[in-house]
């Protein structure tokens, strides 16, 4: 991991604070709180964190219940944090999940090496039942698996990672 200078913490740590304030700031429960809440099958979150400001920082969650499955899209900043909401297939979803089972999503890490100048950071999240794990990642030529997860946000739910410029 690249170290901020001076501080001894990496750039995963100062990654990992500026997308947990994203969340933050735009008044998004906790997947913890989330997957508490009745009906729930499972919560998946992609927070996206532009570090030059190129794009408004945004949080996706894609909530699986037993009647829909639903992505909620919050721009910080935009529309009163209310969500831009898209529905998804069963189809996508199970093609989705898929994926984060092949790549062994709930045993990866952080993909290692982010460098602190990197213009775009992802965090995908995942909870089920007690169960929460996140692994951050850059979406600008990823090693695999880290990249397998990239292109199935692309493929499936491209709306969770569509920048809105400032």
């Amino acid at each position: 991991m690249a170290s901020i200078s001076g501080t001894g913490r990496s750039s995963t740590d100062y990654y990992e604070a500026a997308l947990y304030g994203v969340v933050e700031r735009t008044r998004q429960l906790t997947l913890r709180q989330l997957i508490k809440q009745p009906g729930i099958r499972g919560i998946h979150r992609v927070t996206c964190y532009y570090a030059h400001g190129q794009a408004r920082h945004s949080v996706a969650t894609l909530t699986h219940t037993r009647s829909a499955i639903m992505l909620n899209c919050i721009y910080e900043g935009l529309f009163d944090q209310s969500p831009l909401m898209h529905s998804l297939s069963e189809l996508e979803y199970e093609r989705f999940c898929q994926v984060l089972h092949q790549v062994h999503f709930d045993r990866l890490a952080h993909q290692d090496n982010i460098p602190l100048n990197a213009p775009v950071i992802w965090q995908l999240e995942r909870a089920a039942g007690q169960y929460i794990h996140a692994v951050m990642m850059t979406p600008t030529a990823p090693p695999m698996p880290y990249s397998a997860l990239v292109n199935a946000i692309d493929a499936y739910m491209p709306q969770a990672i569509k920048p809105i410029p400032k």
